[in-house]
């Protein structure tokens, strides 16, 4: 079996850093992922994927991360897990586990073409 994803996209919303008691860092944030087929005369569509990091891999991001145009390519696996709402009920969720988080830097869009970065 193999489970294995690859991303590139920008931070949509900021970063959440948690630090448990034991000192275990958590980061959560979502990927904006531009779909690469665009209909003519339509806009491009986007997901909106979730990321976890964990440990040393979200202690050392947590910083470099923040909302914004840069580019942002996320290695690891697709998992689910149980995610209690606010109602108490528990939900299921799916989302990236990172296991690599590179910054790339900004980029300029042309609506027929897929997401890349500027040449500086």
């Amino acid at each position: 079996m193999l489970n294995d994803i690859k991303l590139i996209g920008r931070v949509s919303k900021e970063p959440n850093l948690k630090v448990e008691t034991e000192g275990n860092h958590q980061l959560f944030f979502d990927l904006a992922v531009g779909r690469n087929y665009v209909k003519p005369g339509e806009e491009r569509e986007t997901d909106y994927i979730p990321i976890a990091a964990f440990g040393k891999l979200a202690e050392i991001k947590a910083d470099r991360l923040k909302k914004g145009p840069e580019l942002v390519l996320v290695e690891g696996s697709l998992q689910t897990w149980f995610h209690e709402n606010e109602n108490g009920t528990k939900e299921k969720k799916m989302g990236v586990k990172a296991d690599r988080i590179v910054v790339l830097g900004k980029f300029v869009r042309d609506n027929n073409q897929p997401d890349t970065p500027e040449n500086q």
